[in-house]
């Protein structure tokens, strides 16, 4: 999926010389060079299944949290924390994990290195993300509904 290919090619960028350098999330740590197009593909399915796992599996999770939440009445400052709580137990290890496994390749100083962007196809971006993720939470208010009484019982 081109929105997927996209955010995964903010992690990657090629030098002048036209060796692939990889920057870690949330910039743990420094940048890698990839020296071979092995490591490049490895890094990037890696990078790729972060974000797959973050917009299709997390967010609608989030989400179905929160609508769960708001069944047994007002959302408060309780539930919030909740929300922040289930938020970072999902996604923190999983970012370590990333930051963890970018580790194998060397290390590169970016003071001596100028960066180009890697080319980017056209295709479906945000929109299909944003379907796929609508479509799971939905299937989970279903879920939910069917186990606790119908729509009209909540809204």
């Amino acid at each position: 999926m081109a929105f997927f290919d996209r955010m995964t090619n903010k992690s990657f960028r090629r030098s002048d010389s036209g060796q692939v350098i990889y920057l870690p999330l949330l910039k743990l740590g420094p940048a890698r060079l990839l020296r071979a197009d092995t490591d490049e593909a490895a890094m990037r399915r890696i990078v790729r299944n972060f974000y797959r796992y973050a917009v299709l599996i997390v967010c609608p999770i989030i989400v179905l949290i929160n609508f769960y939440l708001h069944l047994d009445g007002d959302f408060d400052l309780q539930d919030g924390f909740l929300v922040i709580a289930a938020s970072t137990a999902s996604l923190v290890p999983s970012i370590l994990l990333v930051a963890y496994l970018g580790r194998g390749f060397d290390a590169l100083d970016m003071r001596s290195v100028k960066l180009n962007a890697l080319e980017v196809g056209d295709g479906p971006t945000l929109g299909a993300a944003l379907a796929l993720s609508a479509f799971t939470v939905w299937i989970g208010v279903l879920a939910l509904l069917a186990l606790y009484g119908s729509f009209s019982d909540y809204f």
